[in-house]
Protein backbone atom coordinates (compact mmCIF):
# COMPACT_ATOMS: atom_id res chain seq x y z
CA UNK A 1 0.00 0.00 0.00
CA UNK A 2 2.94 2.18 1.19
CA UNK A 3 4.62 1.69 -2.47
CA UNK A 4 1.41 2.45 -4.49
CA UNK A 5 1.17 5.57 -2.87
CA UNK A 6 4.63 6.42 -3.30
CA UNK A 7 4.42 5.59 -7.11
CA UNK A 8 0.96 7.91 -7.27
CA UNK A 9 2.63 10.88 -5.39
CA UNK A 10 6.03 10.23 -7.91
CA UNK A 11 3.57 10.18 -11.23
CA UNK A 12 1.77 13.54 -10.00
CA UNK A 13 5.05 14.93 -9.53
CA UNK A 14 6.42 14.20 -13.13
CA UNK A 15 2.96 15.02 -14.65
CA UNK A 16 3.26 18.26 -12.44
CA UNK A 17 6.57 18.88 -14.24
CA UNK A 18 5.52 17.96 -17.56
CA UNK A 19 2.85 20.23 -17.37
CA UNK A 20 5.01 23.18 -16.03
CA UNK A 21 7.42 22.59 -18.70
CA UNK A 22 4.89 22.11 -21.62
CA UNK A 23 3.33 25.10 -20.39
CA UNK A 24 6.45 27.22 -20.18
CA UNK A 25 7.52 26.25 -23.26
CA UNK A 26 4.46 27.66 -25.18
CA UNK A 27 4.13 30.60 -23.12
CA UNK A 28 8.18 31.06 -23.76
CA UNK A 29 8.48 30.24 -27.29
CA UNK A 30 8.91 32.64 -29.59
CA UNK A 31 7.69 31.52 -32.90
CA UNK A 32 8.93 34.85 -34.62
CA UNK A 33 12.13 33.35 -34.60
CA UNK A 34 10.52 30.01 -36.67
CA UNK A 35 9.01 31.93 -38.98
CA UNK A 36 10.63 30.99 -42.24
CA UNK A 37 10.76 27.66 -41.01
CA UNK A 38 7.04 27.66 -40.67
CA UNK A 39 7.00 29.17 -43.99
CA UNK A 40 8.81 26.29 -45.58
CA UNK A 41 6.66 23.40 -44.12
CA UNK A 42 3.21 25.15 -45.51
CA UNK A 43 4.84 25.34 -48.46
CA UNK A 44 5.66 22.40 -49.00
CA UNK A 45 2.64 20.85 -47.45
CA UNK A 46 0.27 22.83 -49.07
CA UNK A 47 1.79 24.26 -52.39
CA UNK A 48 0.98 27.84 -50.89
CA UNK A 49 4.00 30.11 -50.34
CA UNK A 50 2.05 31.91 -46.87
CA UNK A 51 4.30 34.21 -44.88
CA UNK A 52 3.97 36.57 -41.63
CA UNK A 53 6.34 39.16 -40.10
CA UNK A 54 5.28 38.97 -36.96
CA UNK A 55 2.99 36.56 -34.41
CA UNK A 56 1.83 37.48 -30.82
CA UNK A 57 0.41 35.13 -28.58
CA UNK A 58 -1.63 36.15 -25.47
CA UNK A 59 -3.42 32.32 -25.20
CA UNK A 60 -2.57 32.02 -21.83
CA UNK A 61 -3.78 35.47 -20.69
CA UNK A 62 -6.83 36.15 -22.40
CA UNK A 63 -6.63 33.11 -25.09
CA UNK A 64 -6.18 35.53 -28.38
CA UNK A 65 -3.20 35.69 -31.07
CA UNK A 66 -2.42 38.03 -33.82
CA UNK A 67 -0.80 38.23 -37.05
CA UNK A 68 0.78 41.07 -38.87
CA UNK A 69 2.12 41.58 -41.90
CA UNK A 70 0.36 37.78 -43.65
CA UNK A 71 0.79 37.33 -46.49
CA UNK A 72 -0.13 34.82 -49.32
CA UNK A 73 2.07 34.69 -52.54
CA UNK A 74 2.01 32.75 -55.78
CA UNK A 75 4.80 32.77 -58.58
CA UNK A 76 6.59 35.34 -56.61
CA UNK A 77 4.01 37.81 -56.58
CA UNK A 78 2.09 38.88 -53.50
CA UNK A 79 -1.87 38.37 -54.57
CA UNK A 80 -2.88 38.32 -50.83
CA UNK A 81 -1.65 40.86 -47.64
CA UNK A 82 -3.38 41.27 -44.07
CA UNK A 83 -1.66 43.75 -42.43
CA UNK A 84 -3.16 42.47 -39.18
CA UNK A 85 -5.37 39.45 -37.87
CA UNK A 86 -6.08 39.42 -34.62
CA UNK A 87 -8.43 36.52 -33.07
CA UNK A 88 -10.02 35.89 -29.57
CA UNK A 89 -11.62 32.82 -28.11
CA UNK A 90 -14.32 33.04 -26.25
CA UNK A 91 -14.19 28.99 -25.43
CA UNK A 92 -12.38 25.97 -26.70
CA UNK A 93 -13.69 22.73 -25.11
CA UNK A 94 -11.83 19.72 -27.57
CA UNK A 95 -13.85 16.98 -24.99
CA UNK A 96 -17.31 18.38 -26.60
CA UNK A 97 -15.63 19.32 -29.73
CA UNK A 98 -17.27 23.24 -29.58
CA UNK A 99 -15.32 26.24 -30.31
CA UNK A 100 -17.09 29.95 -30.18
CA UNK A 101 -14.54 32.39 -31.35
CA UNK A 102 -15.53 36.40 -29.62
CA UNK A 103 -13.91 38.07 -32.48
CA UNK A 104 -11.96 37.95 -35.92
CA UNK A 105 -10.52 41.24 -37.16
CA UNK A 106 -8.81 41.87 -40.48
CA UNK A 107 -7.49 45.20 -40.43
CA UNK A 108 -5.74 46.29 -44.38
CA UNK A 109 -6.61 43.69 -46.66
CA UNK A 110 -5.98 43.85 -50.08
CA UNK A 111 -6.65 41.31 -52.67
CA UNK A 112 -4.90 41.32 -56.25
CA UNK A 113 -5.47 39.09 -58.99
CA UNK A 114 -4.82 41.30 -61.86
CA UNK A 115 -2.91 38.90 -63.44
CA UNK A 116 -3.22 34.94 -64.79
CA UNK A 117 -2.33 33.02 -61.38
CA UNK A 118 -1.49 29.29 -61.54
CA UNK A 119 -2.28 27.09 -58.82
CA UNK A 120 0.46 26.01 -57.10
CA UNK A 121 2.10 22.14 -58.50
CA UNK A 122 2.33 19.78 -55.52
CA UNK A 123 4.36 17.35 -55.63
CA UNK A 124 3.51 13.31 -55.34
CA UNK A 125 4.68 13.47 -51.99
CA UNK A 126 2.58 16.73 -50.86
CA UNK A 127 -0.32 15.41 -52.47
CA UNK A 128 -0.25 12.64 -50.10
CA UNK A 129 0.25 14.46 -46.95
CA UNK A 130 -2.40 17.23 -48.43
CA UNK A 131 -5.10 14.12 -49.01
CA UNK A 132 -4.27 12.51 -45.41
CA UNK A 133 -4.73 16.05 -44.26
CA UNK A 134 -8.68 16.29 -45.67
CA UNK A 135 -8.71 13.01 -44.49
CA UNK A 136 -8.41 13.80 -41.01
CA UNK A 137 -10.38 17.36 -41.17
CA UNK A 138 -13.20 14.96 -42.23
CA UNK A 139 -13.23 12.72 -39.67
CA UNK A 140 -13.34 15.16 -36.52
CA UNK A 141 -17.20 15.89 -36.18
CA UNK A 142 -17.29 19.18 -33.97
CA UNK A 143 -20.34 19.48 -32.11
CA UNK A 144 -20.31 23.69 -32.44
CA UNK A 145 -18.48 26.32 -34.36
CA UNK A 146 -19.59 29.89 -33.61
CA UNK A 147 -18.21 33.35 -34.54
CA UNK A 148 -19.31 36.33 -32.21
CA UNK A 149 -18.29 38.95 -34.93
CA UNK A 150 -16.49 39.08 -38.00
CA UNK A 151 -14.48 41.96 -38.73
CA UNK A 152 -13.40 43.26 -42.10
CA UNK A 153 -11.41 46.42 -42.07
CA UNK A 154 -10.00 48.26 -45.36
CA UNK A 155 -10.76 46.22 -47.99
CA UNK A 156 -9.28 46.53 -51.71
CA UNK A 157 -9.83 44.01 -54.33
CA UNK A 158 -9.03 43.83 -57.43
CA UNK A 159 -10.02 41.01 -59.70
CA UNK A 160 -9.33 40.53 -63.61
CA UNK A 161 -10.25 37.72 -65.58
CA UNK A 162 -10.15 37.35 -69.24
CA UNK A 163 -12.38 40.77 -70.39
CA UNK A 164 -14.36 40.96 -67.19
CA UNK A 165 -12.77 43.27 -63.64
CA UNK A 166 -13.51 43.94 -60.62
CA UNK A 167 -12.33 46.87 -58.57
CA UNK A 168 -13.28 47.21 -55.06
CA UNK A 169 -11.87 49.75 -52.68
CA UNK A 170 -12.08 51.11 -48.98
CA UNK A 171 -14.61 48.28 -47.79
CA UNK A 172 -15.48 47.74 -43.95
CA UNK A 173 -17.91 44.74 -43.80
CA UNK A 174 -18.62 43.90 -40.23
CA UNK A 175 -21.17 39.91 -39.16
CA UNK A 176 -22.52 39.45 -36.03
CA UNK A 177 -23.64 36.39 -34.11
CA UNK A 178 -22.04 33.85 -36.99
CA UNK A 179 -23.23 30.08 -36.42
CA UNK A 180 -20.91 27.80 -38.68
CA UNK A 181 -21.68 24.13 -37.10
CA UNK A 182 -24.19 23.08 -35.13
CA UNK A 183 -25.06 19.74 -33.72
CA UNK A 184 -22.25 18.36 -36.36
CA UNK A 185 -23.94 20.09 -39.10
CA UNK A 186 -22.38 22.88 -41.17
CA UNK A 187 -24.32 25.51 -42.19
CA UNK A 188 -24.74 26.28 -45.51
CA UNK A 189 -27.57 29.26 -44.97
CA UNK A 190 -26.97 31.15 -41.96
CA UNK A 191 -30.06 31.22 -39.77
CA UNK A 192 -29.94 34.95 -38.70
CA UNK A 193 -27.83 37.50 -40.05
CA UNK A 194 -26.58 40.80 -38.96
CA UNK A 195 -24.44 42.71 -41.47
CA UNK A 196 -23.09 46.18 -41.84
CA UNK A 197 -20.90 46.63 -44.92
CA UNK A 198 -19.47 50.11 -46.63
CA UNK A 199 -17.60 50.65 -49.13
CA UNK A 200 -15.70 54.05 -51.04
CA UNK A 201 -16.14 52.69 -55.09
CA UNK A 202 -17.17 49.84 -56.42
CA UNK A 203 -16.40 48.64 -60.57
CA UNK A 204 -17.23 46.24 -62.76
CA UNK A 205 -16.68 46.10 -66.14
CA UNK A 206 -15.99 43.84 -69.64
CA UNK A 207 -15.94 44.98 -73.13
CA UNK A 208 -20.04 45.77 -73.20
CA UNK A 209 -21.06 47.33 -70.41
CA UNK A 210 -19.31 48.77 -66.92
CA UNK A 211 -21.28 49.69 -63.36
CA UNK A 212 -19.71 52.17 -61.05
CA UNK A 213 -20.84 52.37 -57.34
CA UNK A 214 -19.24 55.14 -54.92
CA UNK A 215 -20.00 55.72 -51.07
CA UNK A 216 -22.25 52.51 -50.64
CA UNK A 217 -23.69 51.67 -47.25
CA UNK A 218 -25.89 48.74 -46.45
CA UNK A 219 -27.14 46.93 -43.50
CA UNK A 220 -29.17 43.83 -43.31
CA UNK A 221 -30.49 41.99 -40.00
CA UNK A 222 -32.91 38.83 -40.60
CA UNK A 223 -34.25 35.31 -38.97
CA UNK A 224 -34.90 33.25 -41.59
CA UNK A 225 -36.80 30.54 -39.44
CA UNK A 226 -39.36 33.18 -39.04
CA UNK A 227 -39.07 34.65 -42.43
CA UNK A 228 -38.12 38.42 -41.07
CA UNK A 229 -35.66 40.96 -42.67
CA UNK A 230 -34.84 44.12 -42.85
CA UNK A 231 -32.35 46.22 -45.39
CA UNK A 232 -31.32 49.86 -45.37
CA UNK A 233 -28.99 51.12 -48.52
CA UNK A 234 -27.97 54.71 -49.24
CA UNK A 235 -26.02 55.13 -52.21
CA UNK A 236 -24.23 58.41 -53.04
CA UNK A 237 -23.83 57.40 -56.92
CA UNK A 238 -24.06 54.54 -59.42
CA UNK A 239 -23.16 54.59 -62.95
CA UNK A 240 -24.22 51.63 -65.36
CA UNK A 241 -23.08 53.49 -68.69
CA UNK A 242 -21.84 57.35 -69.16
CA UNK A 243 -25.76 57.89 -70.03
CA UNK A 244 -27.48 56.10 -67.37
CA UNK A 245 -26.92 57.31 -63.58
CA UNK A 246 -28.42 57.59 -60.26
CA UNK A 247 -27.47 59.90 -57.14
CA UNK A 248 -28.81 60.09 -53.67
CA UNK A 249 -30.17 56.65 -53.50
CA UNK A 250 -32.22 55.51 -50.50
CA UNK A 251 -33.73 51.83 -50.60
CA UNK A 252 -35.96 50.08 -47.48
CA UNK A 253 -37.42 46.84 -47.41
CA UNK A 254 -39.19 44.98 -44.76
CA UNK A 255 -39.98 41.10 -45.37
CA UNK A 256 -42.66 39.38 -43.16
CA UNK A 257 -43.03 35.61 -44.05
CA UNK A 258 -43.94 35.79 -47.99
CA UNK A 259 -44.38 39.23 -48.42
CA UNK A 260 -41.46 41.63 -49.06
CA UNK A 261 -42.37 45.42 -48.52
CA UNK A 262 -40.14 48.22 -50.32
CA UNK A 263 -40.94 50.67 -47.73
CA UNK A 264 -39.03 54.04 -49.56
CA UNK A 265 -37.08 54.24 -52.76
CA UNK A 266 -35.82 57.90 -53.66
CA UNK A 267 -33.62 58.41 -55.89
CA UNK A 268 -32.24 61.38 -58.78
CA UNK A 269 -31.93 60.14 -62.17
CA UNK A 270 -32.09 61.21 -65.66
CA UNK A 271 -31.67 65.00 -64.50
CA UNK A 272 -34.97 64.46 -62.47
CA UNK A 273 -35.65 62.16 -59.53
CA UNK A 274 -37.68 59.19 -58.63
CA UNK A 275 -39.75 57.78 -55.95
CA UNK A 276 -41.28 54.52 -55.02
CA UNK A 277 -43.48 52.28 -52.46
CA UNK A 278 -43.85 48.66 -53.56
CA UNK A 279 -45.54 45.23 -52.26
CA UNK A 280 -43.88 41.81 -53.32
CA UNK A 281 -45.42 38.70 -52.79
CA UNK A 282 -43.10 35.58 -53.12
CA UNK A 283 -43.15 31.80 -53.09
CA UNK A 284 -39.92 31.38 -50.29
CA UNK A 285 -37.92 28.24 -49.69
CA UNK A 286 -34.78 28.66 -47.95
CA UNK A 287 -34.42 24.79 -47.12
CA UNK A 288 -32.76 22.38 -47.95
CA UNK A 289 -31.45 25.06 -51.29
CA UNK A 290 -32.96 28.55 -51.77
CA UNK A 291 -35.51 29.17 -54.20
CA UNK A 292 -37.29 32.44 -54.70
CA UNK A 293 -40.09 33.07 -57.15
CA UNK A 294 -42.07 36.19 -57.64
CA UNK A 295 -45.93 35.59 -57.27
CA UNK A 296 -46.85 39.20 -57.51
CA UNK A 297 -45.62 42.80 -57.28
CA UNK A 298 -48.30 45.70 -56.64
CA UNK A 299 -46.88 48.96 -56.97
CA UNK A 300 -48.10 51.10 -54.65
CA UNK A 301 -46.92 54.61 -55.50
CA UNK A 302 -44.17 55.64 -58.36
CA UNK A 303 -43.84 59.13 -58.64
CA UNK A 304 -40.81 60.08 -61.85
CA UNK A 305 -41.05 63.97 -62.68
CA UNK A 306 -38.63 66.58 -64.16
CA UNK A 307 -36.67 63.37 -66.16
CA UNK A 308 -34.84 63.72 -69.80
CA UNK A 309 -35.49 59.80 -71.16
CA UNK A 310 -33.34 58.55 -73.78
CA UNK A 311 -34.50 55.44 -75.68
CA UNK A 312 -31.06 54.24 -77.30
CA UNK A 313 -30.73 53.00 -80.73
CA UNK A 314 -30.58 48.74 -80.77
CA UNK A 315 -31.11 46.01 -83.34
CA UNK A 316 -33.01 42.44 -82.23
CA UNK A 317 -34.15 40.00 -84.45
CA UNK A 318 -36.84 36.79 -82.74
CA UNK A 319 -38.67 34.64 -85.01
CA UNK A 320 -42.28 34.10 -83.71
CA UNK A 321 -41.19 31.04 -81.63
CA UNK A 322 -38.70 33.28 -79.97
CA UNK A 323 -41.31 36.25 -79.43
CA UNK A 324 -43.58 33.14 -77.67
CA UNK A 325 -41.35 31.77 -75.45
CA UNK A 326 -40.10 34.92 -74.26
CA UNK A 327 -44.15 36.13 -73.55
CA UNK A 328 -44.01 32.99 -71.72
CA UNK A 329 -41.25 33.55 -69.47
CA UNK A 330 -41.84 36.60 -67.94
CA UNK A 331 -40.32 36.20 -64.37
CA UNK A 332 -43.82 38.20 -62.43
CA UNK A 333 -46.62 36.08 -62.19
CA UNK A 334 -49.07 38.89 -61.69
CA UNK A 335 -48.16 43.03 -61.92
CA UNK A 336 -50.41 45.90 -60.70
CA UNK A 337 -49.89 49.37 -60.73
CA UNK A 338 -51.86 50.92 -58.20
CA UNK A 339 -50.53 54.22 -58.44
CA UNK A 340 -48.09 55.55 -61.38
CA UNK A 341 -47.39 60.03 -61.56
CA UNK A 342 -45.64 60.88 -64.38
CA UNK A 343 -44.39 64.68 -64.13
CA UNK A 344 -42.76 67.06 -67.02
CA UNK A 345 -40.91 63.90 -68.54
CA UNK A 346 -39.31 64.42 -72.04
CA UNK A 347 -38.16 61.58 -74.54
CA UNK A 348 -36.21 60.84 -77.23
CA UNK A 349 -35.98 58.05 -79.19
CA UNK A 350 -31.93 56.67 -81.01
CA UNK A 351 -33.67 53.79 -82.46
CA UNK A 352 -34.83 54.42 -86.13
CA UNK A 353 -37.18 51.50 -85.93
CA UNK A 354 -39.25 53.53 -83.01
CA UNK A 355 -38.87 56.97 -83.79
CA UNK A 356 -40.55 58.60 -81.10
CA UNK A 357 -40.22 62.40 -79.74
CA UNK A 358 -42.15 63.64 -76.51
CA UNK A 359 -41.91 67.13 -74.42
CA UNK A 360 -43.45 67.87 -71.30
CA UNK A 361 -45.16 64.38 -70.53
CA UNK A 362 -47.97 64.34 -67.83
CA UNK A 363 -49.30 60.59 -66.99
CA UNK A 364 -51.44 59.51 -64.20
CA UNK A 365 -52.47 55.60 -64.23
CA UNK A 366 -54.05 53.71 -61.58
CA UNK A 367 -55.57 49.97 -60.91
CA UNK A 368 -53.80 48.53 -64.01
CA UNK A 369 -52.96 45.14 -64.36
CA UNK A 370 -50.10 44.43 -66.98
CA UNK A 371 -48.80 41.20 -66.48
CA UNK A 372 -50.83 38.19 -65.64
CA UNK A 373 -50.72 34.98 -65.61
CA UNK A 374 -46.37 35.73 -66.96
CA UNK A 375 -47.94 37.36 -69.93
CA UNK A 376 -48.42 40.69 -71.03
CA UNK A 377 -52.05 41.74 -71.16
CA UNK A 378 -53.39 43.35 -74.36
CA UNK A 379 -54.73 46.74 -72.78
CA UNK A 380 -58.13 47.13 -74.70
CA UNK A 381 -59.07 43.50 -75.20
CA UNK A 382 -59.07 42.87 -71.77
CA UNK A 383 -62.40 43.70 -69.99
CA UNK A 384 -61.06 43.34 -66.77
CA UNK A 385 -59.77 46.45 -66.22
CA UNK A 386 -60.76 49.00 -63.50
CA UNK A 387 -58.34 51.63 -63.71
CA UNK A 388 -58.28 55.12 -65.11
CA UNK A 389 -56.15 57.57 -66.65
CA UNK A 390 -55.05 61.35 -67.91
CA UNK A 391 -52.37 61.85 -70.36
CA UNK A 392 -51.23 65.25 -71.32
CA UNK A 393 -48.15 66.70 -73.13
CA UNK A 394 -46.90 69.45 -75.27
CA UNK A 395 -45.64 68.37 -78.25
CA UNK A 396 -45.35 64.59 -79.57
CA UNK A 397 -43.38 63.14 -82.72
CA UNK A 398 -44.86 59.38 -83.44
CA UNK A 399 -44.14 58.13 -86.56
CA UNK A 400 -45.50 60.45 -89.22
CA UNK A 401 -47.89 62.06 -86.88
CA UNK A 402 -47.26 65.51 -84.87
CA UNK A 403 -49.28 66.41 -82.17
CA UNK A 404 -49.14 69.61 -80.28
CA UNK A 405 -50.97 70.78 -76.41
CA UNK A 406 -53.08 67.41 -75.67
CA UNK A 407 -54.68 66.37 -73.58
CA UNK A 408 -57.21 63.29 -72.49
CA UNK A 409 -58.68 61.49 -69.48
CA UNK A 410 -60.94 58.32 -68.43
CA UNK A 411 -60.86 54.78 -67.53
CA UNK A 412 -59.23 51.70 -69.02
CA UNK A 413 -62.65 50.11 -69.85
CA UNK A 414 -62.89 49.27 -73.62
CA UNK A 415 -66.04 51.36 -74.35
CA UNK A 416 -64.55 54.12 -72.75
CA UNK A 417 -64.39 57.84 -74.62
CA UNK A 418 -61.54 59.24 -73.83
CA UNK A 419 -59.55 55.92 -74.44
CA UNK A 420 -60.75 55.32 -77.79
CA UNK A 421 -60.00 59.52 -78.37
CA UNK A 422 -56.51 58.42 -77.45
CA UNK A 423 -56.24 55.41 -79.56
CA UNK A 424 -57.75 57.35 -82.39
CA UNK A 425 -54.96 60.22 -82.41
CA UNK A 426 -52.09 57.18 -82.14
CA UNK A 427 -53.19 54.22 -83.83
CA UNK A 428 -49.94 53.01 -84.02
CA UNK A 429 -49.69 51.73 -79.94
CA UNK A 430 -53.01 50.14 -80.30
Amino acid sequence: MRMLKRIFLISTLLLGLLSVSIASFVYFLNINDYSDWITTQVKQTTGYDLRFEHFENSWLTDKSFSFTGLALYQQGKRVVYIKQLDLQVDKLDLWQRELDIQFIKLQGVDIDFTQTVIPPVLTSQSQSQTEKQRRIIQSIAWERFHVGKFQLIDLNVALQKEDKNLLLKEASITLNDLLIIERQQLKMLPVSLDLVTTFNSLTLSNKQQSMFLQNLQLSAQADLLQRKARLNLSLESMALQPDQQFHALQLTMQLEQEKLRIAHFSADAFSGNLTMQADVLLALTLFPLPDIQVKEVILQSLLAQDMQLTIPAFKREANEKDKASQKALLPIETLLLKGLQLKNINIRSENAAFPLFITALDLQLSDFTPIRNYQWLDLPSHHEQTGSFAVAFERLNWQQAEIEQFSVTGSLSEQDQGLKTLYKLLPAIK
